[in-house]
């Protein structure tokens, strides 16, 4: 989900305080380490921060101390009233807690926790110089330097006001931009006009081919009924051919006409052998007897 701790890559945050609560300290010092855990980077400007609020600046990646800054850091402390053991269990509470500050103190600095035990046990002031010195922060702020910030730290005053250079990048960042999507739009245009044409050429292509395969096929249809009717025409021709002669040899007998019919218009010899198998005896012992002469050189061949 986007949240505050999400997004931003630098946080600045301004120190004003007095100091305050211990365990309210812990808490803004964890959810500082917290942010960094994630990358970002956190800085501290300090005008003032004593006690617990020293505590909290020492999380931060960076502390910067103004000019006129100062920082504080002492024991725990407690304002109660009780009996001895109450007030027993309160100093070993305070103790505690101050030896855990002077962890952290240590930590920062780099300096040995009975040194900054010595040093919050005396409630030690520092300004700019000594806190930089000792390792508490890590600069001072120059005014004349910065006295107009370039970049803001606020996420919301980057986005909301940004400087005039910021603006002058980002318009000619957009500027190039656009070109470059100009350009390509003006390459996409002339594509898409070229294969729409090229869409035309091949439908009246398709469309030509569709027409001839209309007439390849109309021609094979012709031809398969050719040839069928070439077919049934023989077919016929070879019955005829094979039915007419003994047809007209048959009528021929009907009508008394023994000797052989020359059907092929005398085209062929006649066969007297195999006319004479269609005789009874008596006409084949006669139709022998005329025809003597070529059944015997038929024989013979």
């Amino acid at each position: 989900t986007n949240s505050a701790e999400t997004a931003v890559d630098t946080l600045n945050i301004d120190i004003h305080s007095p100091g305050g609560s211990v365990f309210d300290g812990y808490l803004i010092h964890s959810k500082i380490m917290q942010l960094r855990a994630k990358g970002v980077y956190v800085t501290a400007t300090v005008s003032l921060a004593a006690s617990m609020a020293s505590v909290i600046c020492m999380a931060c990646n960076e502390v910067i101390m103004l000019p006129t800054g100062r920082m504080m850091i002492h024991d725990v402390s407690m304002g109660l009233h009780g009996n001895a053991k109450e007030l027993s269990k309160a100093a070993a509470m305070c103790e505690e807690l101050s030896t855990e500050i002077a962890g952290i103190y240590a930590s920062r600095t780099g300096k040995a926790i009975d040194e900054v035990r010595s040093m919050m046990m005396e409630e030690t002031w520092m300004n700019a110089d000594k806190c930089v010195s000792l390792g508490f922060a890590n600069r001072i702020l120059d005014n004349l330097k910065n006295s107009v910030r370039v970049s803001s730290m606020s996420l919301l005053d980057r986005l909301t006001n940004p400087s005039a250079q910021e603006s002058i990048d980002k318009i000619a960042a957009l500027e190039n931009v656009i070109a470059t999507h100009e350009n390509e739009l003006g390459t996409y245009q002339a594509e898409l006009l070229e294969a729409r044409n090229a869409i035309t050429e091949l439908a009246t292509v398709k469309q030509d081919l569709t027409t001839a395969q209309n007439a390849v096929t109309e021609k094979e249809l012709a031809i398969a009924q050719a040839k069928s009717e070439i077919a049934t025409l023989q077919a016929k021709v070879t019955e005829l051919e094979t039915s007419v002669p003994a047809q007209a040899v048959a009528l021929a007998a009907t009508a008394g006409i023994t000797a052989p019919l020359d059907i092929e218009n005398g085209s062929q010899p006649v066969d007297h052998l195999e006319h004479m198998k269609n005789l009874s005896p008596a006409e084949r012992t006669a139709y022998f007897n005329k025809h003597k002469k070529e059944i015997k050189a038929q024989r013979n061949k």
